[in-house]
């Protein structure tokens, strides 16, 4: 081994304090971010701002294909002898895209759309470069606006003829490159790749930035993966485990198998590297190797999973072969009842329904409310209990004695008294405002008192339900109407 364990022993103490106490890798990274994440302002006012041009229905389309296929259409044409893209071409681009989504739409209108996204991406408003802020950290800790000039695209005449050729600056092509859903397993070897060739060149910076974005690369992997298996076993018993997942997990060992070895190397070649540089570049060197060495923490870790994975896969797919499948308590309405149906004639159809009508409307007992047990349970006197939640009291159940009923007899006539000062005909709502809203047990009383009235029995008074709402303090519904005996 190199000078790495001296290192170790004499200076990782204070590295770690001043990675603790200054940052400066997760403050450069945040500078970057915040600033790399600014570049993109100009995009999203676009899709914001779409709505102030209705005569051009910019609702219909998404305004971030619509830059991406500018983007592409610019990009790609720089690498030609022509080295830009005509109006011509990203008027085509954008009638492409629109076209696809309203096929009336003409070509003057797409010509309004393309040169309205231009004017955007060139700050034709402005006829100048982008001029905004963003916020960075200084070395001493504090948040500072900085200025941000850029340009996005701009029209260039190479030959002198006057027409002019729109380029993608390099904030544009970063952005699409950005955008591009890339493979995460080739994404990985590509951050390792940039890592090693940072350290050989001595730009100890740029390493430990391309380290650290390694590391998140891995921890987004390592999710992927372990999310792919849990679905696995949820549905063992539909997946063929032979065919469509062992090719899968070899291509997943593989992977990790190089990811390992890379690590490995990179780690190495790092500690080399102590031997000639200075204390801030092995500062940032041991700050890479403690990256790495949590990404090969957790690509062991992946690699164990995926060695047990065949192991779990046959255990629970014997368990579930002793597992008695339940029945579907109703048919897949898309693929068992919709599907089948559109393959027949409306005829056919309409036998089919008539003959089931039965199995889709399937008649049902309408529940009726029993009020007097409602009452019953609702009047029942409250169980003290103690501060464990044990019920407290009398524990022989010889000796309960009669349970203290929950309205007092006061209680009762009070409400009995209010029932018979109201006329004939009444509302609920009535006599609870003569209750009064203080009188809240007696209110409650009134309330189970005439929800037994609307069962409807003949010695008792009807009651039937009015349609309007009321509120009375802490009593609120639809009120109900009383008609004496």
């Amino acid at each position: 081994m190199s000078a790495l364990p001296a290192l170790q022993n004499e200076t990782r103490p204070n590295v770690h304090s001043a990675l603790m106490s200054d940052g400066s890798h997760l403050r450069e990274t945040l500078n970057r971010r915040s600033k790399t994440l600014s570049f993109m302002r100009p995009i999203y006012d676009l899709e914001a701002n779409k709505g102030r041009y209705p005569d051009l229905g910019l609702d219909r389309f998404d305004t971030f294909r619509l830059i991406a296929a500018i983007l592409d259409t610019i990009i790609t044409s720089m690498g030609g002898f022509l080295r830009g893209a005509s109006v011509e071409q990203l008027i085509e681009s954008v009638h492409l895209q629109v076209r696809q989504t309203d096929p009336s739409i003409d070509i003057k209108t797409a010509d309004k759309i393309t040169s309205l996204l231009i004017d955007g991406l060139t700050n034709e408003k402005a006829r100048d470069s982008f001029r905004l802020q963003y916020q960075l950290e200084s070395p001493d800790g504090k948040l500072e606006w900085a200025p941000l000039v850029f340009k996005l695209v701009e029209l260039r005449d190479f030959e002198g003829t006057g027409d002019g050729r729109y380029v993608a600056t390099a904030q544009a092509i970063n952005i699409y490159l950005s955008s591009l859903s890339i493979e995460i397993e080739g994404q990985q070897a590509a951050d390792e790749a940039a890592v090693q060739h940072f350290i050989r060149h001595g730009k100890l910076q740029e390493a430990e930035l391309a380290a650290r974005g390694a590391m998140m690369r891995t921890i987004e992997y390592a999710e992927r993966l372990r999310r792919m298996i849990q679905l696995i076993e949820r549905g063992v018993m539909d997946i063929d485990w032979v065919s469509e997942v062992l090719p899968k997990m070899d291509e997943a060992r593989n992977h990790v198998a190089e990811r390992l070895d890379a690590e490995e190397s990179i780690s190495q070649e790092a500690e080399k590297k102590m031997e000639e540089a200075d204390a801030d570049g092995r500062r940032r060197l041991v700050a890479i190797i403690d990256q790495f060495n949590n990404a090969r923490y957790q690509h062991q870790g992946l690699f164990t999973l995926l060695l047990q994975a065949n192991t779990r896969f046959i255990e629970e797919h014997a368990g579930r072969k002793f597992r008695s499948a339940g029945l579907a308590e109703y048919p897949h309405p898309h693929n068992e009842v919709l599907k089948p149906l559109l393959r027949l004639s409306l005829g056919e159809a309409d036998e089919l329904l008539s003959k089931n009508w039965y199995v889709m409307h399937p008649p049902r007992i309408t529940p009726i409310a029993d009020f007097s047990l409602l009452a019953k349970i609702l009047t029942r006197p409250k169980r003290d209990y103690d501060e464990l939640g044990s019920s407290s009291g009398q524990v022989d159940l010889e000796d309960l004695g009669d349970a203290d009923p929950p309205f007092s007899q006061d209680m009762f006539d009070a409400v009995q008294r209010a029932i018979d000062e109201m006329p004939e005909t009444f509302r609920l709502s009535q006599c609870l405002m003569l209750i009064g809203e203080t009188e809240l047990d007696c209110g409650q009383l009134a309330l189970l008192k005439i929800a037994r009235w609307y069962e409807g029995n003949d010695d008792e008074p009807s009651v039937s339900a009015c349609g309007d709402k009321f509120q009375i303090g802490p009593y609120y519904g639809v009120d109900l109407e009383v008609r004496k005996k």
